[in-house]
């Protein structure tokens, strides 16, 4: 009898998706997680352990396979993302009913369904959330202390949807009153400060901020008041690892004897990138970081395409830039300018629209802060205007860290596909150049093509040829200089 019992249990399993060595199905929860989503034996004995035993008792293989296979189909997921899904949040399995809170959440953020997707990928608790009882008065409670608009309250939630689940009273609020304390804030350079970094409100003031904020002035040597603008300017050093990022960086700079404030002014740059710009050795800095206490694993760094800048800073060089106005007499033989008449011109832009094949490269965000910071406006990315400037960028190879801190600030928002004012130019990736239509890019004043070798054709078209972002980056900082100098 004994062995028929358990040869009939294991059946409930089937043999090409048992895992080895898996014991006898327990319950529901733990057959549709073994059968429908893969799980191992531990991963599914994880998921039934965290239901209410209540919940798991009662649940049936009918009703899991019904309310997930529907959140899977409203929300699009993958059989990949479904189990990821169940396995940050297995209560999901004891939910009758999910539509109401997701169309809730839709409709008060104004989320488009990629957005909305996103948010319960990463964050689904959000559907154990009580809409009156949390999500509505929560939202309502940011909105007003931080005085955002609409379009401010969806960023900062989208980009961290665990806000939700912090607590007014206990969190938020202290944290809010710290930070504008600490860093002599008002209420626009607070809402500014979380809008670019919403994991602030997620760090322990005393475990994580502090320590950091007391490194940098005992160690780097760096007075309140640098400190202080160091991170209003750029919230996310803060979100920088003392163990991982700034320590081993520090040991590395004093042995070269390189500027130590170089450890804060570049944070937020990746390793690759920090030892090229403070010309230190990678090899040094990963050793310094391999002394890291015992089971310590390095983060893997993103490939970091090679940014090799072959022209010195206002060096004449080669460009097609036509003089204007200019007329249509008898074409001479085309021959490049000199770097001067190039220099004339890159100062003159009302806007510029980037091209996010770009981002990748580092001198980009240079030559953007350099541009805002010279010309007063904020720049465009290209692209297709119901997209995400910020999502464009990361997808053209930009750190997450980046495209958002500059967001809204070097950055608008809202990508666009054509020029965004009178004086508009556009830089661009030669390859994006070279499938664009000729209409597309002629409606710019002045295009700027990045790499390759284009034969573009025609003088009187408007366009600049430079080898890097690198070049463009050192004529643009001389256009602005001989600018200045000028004045």
């Amino acid at each position: 009898m004994m062995l028929l019992l358990v040869a009939g249990a294991a059946a409930l399993v089937a043999p090409g998706s048992r895992p080895s060595g898996a014991v006898a199905c327990r319950g529901a929860a733990y057959d549709y997680c073994v059968q429908a989503l893969g799980c191992t034996a531990a991963e599914a004995s994880k998921v039934e352990g965290k239901l209410i035993p209540s919940s798991a008792k009662s649940l049936t293989r009918a009703q899991a396979e019904e309310r997930l296979g529907w959140l899977q189909s409203e929300l699009g997921l993958s059989d990949s993302e479904l189990k990821k899904v169940v396995m940050r949040f297995p209560a999901l399995l004891g939910y009758n009913s999910m539509a109401p809170k997701l169309d809730w959440l839709q409709t008060r953020l104004d989320l488009g369904d990629a957005q909305l997707r996103k948010m319960v990928m990463k964050f689904p608790q959000l559907l154990g959330c009580s809409i009156e009882d949390n999500l509505a008065p929560k939202l309502e409670w940011l909105q007003t202390r931080l005085e955002l608009d609409a379009a401010q309250l969806k960023k900062l939630v989208v980009k961290k949807q665990q806000l939700l689940s912090y607590s007014v009273e206990d969190n938020m609020e202290p944290k809010l009153q710290w930070l504008q304390t600490r860093f002599h804030l008002d209420d626009a350079g607070l809402r500014m400060m979380v809008l670019r970094l919403p994991a602030l409100l997620s760090y322990s003031v005393e475990a994580n901020i502090q320590p950091k904020l007391g490194f940098f002035e005992e160690e780097l040597g760096l007075s309140p008041s640098e400190v202080r603008a160091s991170i209003v300017s750029a919230p996310s050093r803060l979100g920088r690892s003392l163990k991982t990022r700034y320590r081993p960086r520090l040991e590395v700079c004093r042995a070269a004897g390189v500027d130590a404030s170089l450890v804060l002014s570049y944070a937020t740059i990746v390793d690759e990138k920090f030892c090229k710009r403070a010309r230190i050795p990678l090899e040094a800095l990963r050793a310094a970081q391999e002394k890291r206490p015992p089971g310590y694993r390095r983060p893997l760094c993103s490939k970091e395409a090679d940014i090799t800048v072959a022209v010195a800073p206002c060096a004449p060089a080669a460009f097609l830039v036509p003089p204007r106005p200019r007329r249509r007499a008898a074409a001479p033989p085309r021959r490049a300018l000199k770097g001067d008449s190039t220099i004339t011109v890159l100062h003159q832009f009302e806007s510029v629209v980037l091209d996010p094949a770009l981002a990748a490269d580092g001198n980009f965000w240079i030559y953007a802060l350099v541009v805002v910071e010279q010309g007063g406006f904020p720049l465009n990315v290209l692209g297709d205007p119901e997209a995400s400037a910020t999502d464009l960028l990361m997808g053209g190879g930009a750190d997450e860290t980046d495209a958002y801190d500059y967001e809204g600030v070097v950055f608008e928002a809202t990508p666009v596909d054509a020029p965004p004012g009178k004086a508009a130019a556009l830089v661009v990736a030669d390859a994006t150049f070279t499938a664009m239509p000729e209409a597309a890019w002629r409606r710019f004043r002045t295009v700027i093509a990045v790499g390759g070798d284009t034969d573009y054709g025609d003088e009187d078209a408007g366009l600049i040829a430079v080898s890097s972002m690198g070049e463009l980056r050192a004529l643009t900082i001389c256009s602005y200089a001989s600018l200045n100098k000028r004045a």
